[in-house]
């Protein structure tokens, strides 16, 4: 018996649609787009993005369901031990610089990436994951998917080592390769996998059951076997902490955060881990932090000052390779760790107000401010200065990073680059078509009324999220300050233009 779906745009816009339960999201999706005449988009329901492969009651929609289409905007990707960059477009096509032999170029198989679903950054390569579930990679040797191309069917993620790759099947089994000693040998029959993480040289696999099992230099710890109800797992170079109903559990190297001292025993209420390579960082139940493992890596909140009475309100961390830079509710920055690694930000500490992201290299922080302006410190050659580009980082919307560089998203679809000259020579001088949004308040009371037009990007895709669990209520979602879901009755800027 077929089903109907409420299908909506945030900005009102909105259709229904008859299919069969077998039907899959990829389909529904493509009939979406041709309905309400829009270009590539997810759907998200009930808070969480349909997987395009999977059938409408594996996805558990039932009739008269509310859906949101968001469209796709331009994603950067890479990580802080990566050399180099890609974009992935709103149209599903890659874009890539950089390194040329570590993925940033991927000429030889540009062929091949169309309809790109999502990308992932490994330190010297990329793998792209298209809407039929196949796998493309390019970069180092570790890339080379030859010996397990046969098994590399209905990928939902990819994950990776500083060696291996690892990437989870439909069926929640694993497909690995690369080094074998450092991640690239998977455990045979390891199934109901549903989140995969590396360390430099170790894959743990967090199961559907709460269990744990890694592969790898590390994967006979004996803390393997004690790991239950584990709701999610953070790793340095050669530590992992697990989080586990508000507690952490630690193991690994003790100079990388491998061991809980006395002091941190009893800690519990911790709502996310973040790690530097060296050390970790909790966030608890109030906004508080408590940090471990090597004191110059970011394990010593009072490096290279004592900021511990500042860590209040904390809402997110951003890691470079050995500092933290912690972002509070009201939208200042505090940060520790190696002062030449951006755990010293004092000079440019006046400017950190009104910040709605942080972003890190390996060596350095960038924080994107509401009015679309961007701050950087840190090591200089590593993108620690942006004194170069000053200039032309007005209205940016996203920032992204690799190890030594990074790149700014602006409003007119452009992208800006600063940093390691390798990167920022040979980043892409194209434009980007993004949606145009628009905020508007009630000019007298100051508050929120409505959103006309959203887009996507991670922007638009919490504003979705948030509109699906909220049954579509009045809500707005402004890059142009951070980003923030912001409710029916709060306060936002006059009425102004920006693209998300």
């Amino acid at each position: 018996m077929s089903i109907t779906l409420h299908v909506s745009l945030l900005s009102g816009h909105e259709t229904s649609l008859s299919a069969e339960p077998e039907t899959r999201v990829e389909e529904l999706r493509r009939r979406v787009q041709l309905e309400l005449g829009i270009g590539p988009c997810r759907l998200v329901a009930a808070g969480e993005v349909l997987q395009p492969r999977a059938t409408l009651s594996e996805q558990k929609l039932t009739d008269a369901m509310q859906i949101v289409a968001v469209l796709r905007q331009p994603e950067i990707v890479s990580t802080r031990r990566s050399t180099s960059m890609a974009l992935l477009t709103g149209d599903g096509s890659v874009l890539t610089w950089g390194d040329p032999e570590r993925g940033g170029d991927c000429s030889a198989v540009h062929d091949q990436l169309v309809h790109v679903e999502s990308l992932h950054a490994a330190p010297g390569a990329f793998a792209a994951i298209l809407a039929d579930g196949s796998l493309v990679t390019w970069g180092e040797d570790l890339a080379d998917t030859m010996p397990v191309k046969h098994l590399l069917r209905n990928i939902r993620s990819v994950h990776s080592t500083g060696f291996a790759f690892g990437a989870i099947v439909d069926d929640g089994s694993v497909v690995s390769w690369g080094h074998e000693l450092f991640g690239g040998r998977a455990p045979p029959k390891l199934t109901n996998v549903r989140k995969l993480l590396g360390s430099l040289t170790t894959f743990a696999a967090l199961r559907s059951d709460g269990s744990v099992v890694a592969w790898g230099e590390d994967g006979r710890h004996e803390m393997w076997e004690q790991l239950r109800n584990v709701l999610d797992i953070q790793a340095t170079e050669s530590a992992f902490a697990a989080l586990s109903s508000g507690s952490v559990v630690a193991w690994g190297h003790p100079l990388y955060g491998g061991v809980l001292d006395e002091r941190l025993q009893g800690l519990h209420k911790v709502q996310q881990i973040y790690a530097t390579d060296g050390a970790f960082a909790a966030v608890t139940e109030d906004g508080s932090v408590v940090a471990w493992g090597d004191a110059l890596s970011g394990g010593d909140v009072n490096v290279p000052e004592p900021v511990q009475e500042q860590l209040h309100d904390v809402q997110s961390i951003a890691a470079s390779a050995a500092a933290f830079a912690a972002l509070r509710a009201d939208h200042t920055v505090v940060t520790w760790g190696c002062p030449e690694l951006g755990g010293d930000s004092s000079a440019v500490r006046a400017q950190l107000r009104d910040v709605t992201q942080v972003c890190a290299s390996a060596m350095s922080f960038a924080a994107l401010r509401a009015d679309g302006s961007v701050v950087a410190w840190g090591n200089a050659d590593f993108g620690g200065s942006c004194a170069a580009v000053q200039g032309q980082l007005h209205n940016v919307q996203h920032l992204g990073a690799s190890a030594n560089a990074f790149v700014a998203l602006v409003a007119d679809g452009s992208l800006i680059a600063w940093g390691d000259p390798a990167v920022v020579e040979t980043a892409p001088e194209t434009r980007l078509s993004n949606n145009p949004c628009t905020l508007y308040r009630n000019r007298t009371a100051g508050a929120i009324e409505r959103v006309v037009i959203v887009g996507g990007g991670p922007a638009g895709m919490t504003a979705a999220i948030y509109a699906a669990r909220s049954n579509l209520c009045p809500l707005v979602i402004a890059p142009a300050i951070g980003g923030q879901l912001m409710a029916k009755g709060a306060t936002a800027p006059e009425q102004s233009e920006f693209y998300c």
